[in-house]
């Protein structure tokens, strides 16, 4: 308020009542040029004396004119504050006078005890609107029984709250109404500019940011009073590298929308981003940064984040009540921002800016959001976060999962815990990197494949650290991180879309492998759905049925005549029954071997030898029916497990971990003979096709 405190105001005000309570509350908020214009007690004479005020005086008046008396139509009599009416008298004056009436009536702000009706008070304003006048202060009716100190007390909070919202947001009011006729001409804009943001939200799904950006320029033109369109061009232009007319973004924005922190907090936000940038492009090319440069850039990200907190410790609202909690979520919004920048992997965890940072955070968060009171619930996030920027993880953990615990935070809780892995991830500290995604992931997020993307990452930065000191533990956790990529691509294919998903080059050589392992899988998968492709397996199956046809018919010596022709012209049969099994055929084998191991035709022994690699083949066959059944390999079967539970995702995993553990098992019949088995193959593999592993770039550094 301080910087408003020397603006001359005169009280035109009727009530005597009302007149000296605002009057001594002038004085307590600072007001140092306060004058008192003695009304006339008419309603239609004191519009005259207004206009005369009007002319000689240039400030601010506090009106509240006589009530005008109206008679109904029964005769009965009530009295009515009437201002539409005695501005547009005070505005037919000044036309005659040949004069503005909006440059003159704009200096006017009614102010009436009336009882809390924020949808009326809306409704002067919209009335008043056309006449310049773009405030109302709406009192509210106090407890007259109260004693008159009480009475200026509460008096001065409301206007304290409206004086500062009133002083904040009267230039953008009045750009508004140089620049619209009515308000009725500022509604049809204001529609016009949300139909066009609503395009712009759609083009920035789509990725086509240029084409957004234009369209906020749009925007501005419609309704150059709004500060979103600013904002959201800013922001993208920022997404582009673009900074400089991403600065003169936000700095447009802080004009038009003065007393609010966003356009600030973006400024240091962009400040960061540029220092990032500087940064890496420096490191890419084998060049130190500058630390001017980059000092430079850290300063004005501190001081714009700084006037941020400030103005959102004085947000004003159009209802009291809601202004503590308006300004206490401001703050903490900004907090939690600053605590997530990411910058200690960049700068280093000692780096100056990051205590400085840490430091407005948490004097913010402990001034402005907790203050004496135990721990509000709401905001059990943000100060997890100060505990995690501090290195407290332990209650950093108990804070965020506790905040999960509330249907209304769940989601953001979720989030920041996702964040507390990477930090974890980033500061080598693999192992609780791991358990926190695994707590994570039973709380089921709405991002769970990003989550156990994240956890394969640190399954995999783990294994990197053991390799040289311990290669077989290093296998071991490579299996579970290939198992976990897998079920991170099943849950959410659109993985390999995200802007991050390349940055995360330690799985390059992971996806590689995975990738190649399932188009192997799903090649042969593709080779069992089509038998023409294999010439010898069509010949196979042909034998295979007709050996099925005699043997049902019980014509068990054509039957082993047929064998005995296939031991001589097609061995396939033979070393790949597996793949085609049959237990009639099998079990008719198992049968005649043992007769033929002591015959003594050499020719006869041979063929009581082929008939038992028949019969071990056939052991290692798939069940008839393998959707119900086991396959009697142990990772098999848990694929199995999961795939009859209808956990999809886990039975991806399982599979993963299974060909990964074990590349020859595609090769088993077990494996490859089980078409729902090998139907996730092919399944996981079109997945893994998303996947362009020549995008994973060193980083720079």
């Amino acid at each position: 308020m301080g910087t408003y405190k020397g603006t001359p105001v005169r009280l035109f005000i009727a009530d005597p009542v009302l007149l000296k309570q605002v009057y001594a509350v002038m004085g307590n908020l600072g007001f140092t040029e306060v004058s008192i214009v003695k009304v006339n007690t008419g309603y239609y004479q004191a519009m005259r004396q207004l206009y005369s005020e009007l002319r000689q005086f240039d400030g601010l008046y506090l009106v509240n004119q006589p009530p005008r008396t109206i008679t109904d139509s029964s005769g009965r009599q009530y009295s009515d504050h009437g201002f539409k009416d005695f501005f547009d008298g005070v505005a037919s004056l000044f036309k005659k006078a040949n004069r503005n009436p909006a440059d003159q009536l704009s200096k006017c702000v009614p102010i009436f005890v009336a009882p809390q009706d924020q949808d009326i008070r809306g409704r002067y304003i919209e009335e008043l609107f056309p006449f310049g006048i773009v405030g109302a202060f709406m009192l509210q009716v106090l407890d007259y029984h109260a004693k008159p100190d009480e009475q200026i007390e509460e008096r001065t909070s409301e206007l304290h709250d409206y004086l500062l919202e009133y002083f904040r947001q009267k230039d953008q009011k009045l750009t508004e109404l140089k620049e619209h006729k009515s308000a009725a001409d500022l509604r049809e804009r204001r529609t016009k500019a949300d139909q066009l943001m609503q395009r712009v939200e759609k083009l920035k799904e789509a990725k086509e940011f240029d084409k957004a950006i234009a369209l906020c320029r749009q925007v501005i033109e419609v309704l150059p009073s709004d500060p979103e369109p600013y904002l959201e061009s800013g922001r993208m232009l920022v997404k582009k590298k673009r900074y400089p007319p991403a600065m003169q973004m936000f700095n447009d924005a802080s004009k038009v929308a003065e007393a609010s922190p966003v356009p600030h907090e973006e400024i240091g936000n962009l400040r960061v981003e540029q220092t990032k940038n500087y940064i890496e492009k420096k490191r890419a090319m084998g060049r130190e940064p500058d630390p001017k440069i980059v000092q430079g850039f850290l300063d004005d990200a501190l001081k714009s984040y700084g006037a941020a907190i400030e103005k959102a410790k004085n947000i004003a609202t159009l209802r009291p009540e809601q202004q503590e909690t308006k300004r206490r979520d401001a703050v903490a919004g900004i907090t939690e921002n600053l605590l997530t920048l990411e910058l200690e992997e960049l700068l280093g965890s000692e780096h100056p800016f990051i205590a400085k940072l840490g430091k407005m955070a948490r004097d913010s968060l402990s001034e402005q959001v907790r203050g004496d009171a135990e721990l509000p619930v709401k905001y059990l996030i943000q100060f997890g976060l100060s505990e995690l920027h501090e290195g407290n993880f332990n209650e950093a953990e108990r804070l965020f999962f506790l905040a999960a615990q509330y249907e209304d935070q769940v989601l953001a809780a979720c989030s920041r815990i996702n964040y507390l892995g990477t930090v974890l991830r980033q500061r080598k500290r693999y192992d609780r990197a791991v358990q926190v995604y695994r707590r994570l992931i039973q709380l089921n997020p709405s991002f769970k494949g990003v989550v156990v993307f994240n956890l394969s990452v640190a399954l995999r930065s783990q294994a990197d650290s053991l390799r040289q000191q311990n290669p077989q533990a290093a296998a071991d956790i490579d299996f579970q991180a290939a198992g976990s990529a897998v079920q991170a691509l099943y849950i959410d294919p659109m993985l390999p879309k995200e802007d991050n998903f390349y940055q995360n080059t330690i799985m390059a050589g992971l996806f590689k492998q995975i990738q190649d392992l399932f188009a192997a899988g799903a090649r042969l998968a593709d080779r069992r759905r089509d038998p023409d492709s294999d010439p010898d397996a069509a010949k196979c199956m042909q034998a295979r049925l007709d050996l099925e046809n005699l043997l049902k018919q019980k014509k068990q010596r054509e039957a082993l005549g047929l064998l005995f022709q296939l031991a001589q012209t097609t061995q396939a049969f033979f070393l790949k029954f597996d793949e085609f099994a049959s237990k009639p055929i099998q079990d008719f084998a198992a049968l005649i071997e043992p007769k033929l191991r002591n015959n003594p035709k050499p020719q006869m022994r041979t063929f009581g030898k082929v008939l038992a690699v028949l019969v071990e083949r056939g052991r290692k066959a798939p069940p008839a029916d393998p959707d119900s059944g086991r396959t009697g390999h142990p990772q098999l079967d848990r694929v199995m497990e999961y795939m009859m539970r209808a956990e999809q995702d886990l039975a991806a995993m399982a599979l993963a971990q299974a060909i990964f553990r074990e590349p020859d098992l595609l090769k088993d019949a077990r494996c490859s003979n089980h078409q729902t088995i090998m139907n996730l193959c092919s399944e996981v593999n079109s997945k893994l096709q998303n996947i362009q592993i020549d995008q994973f770039k060193p980083q720079p550094g």
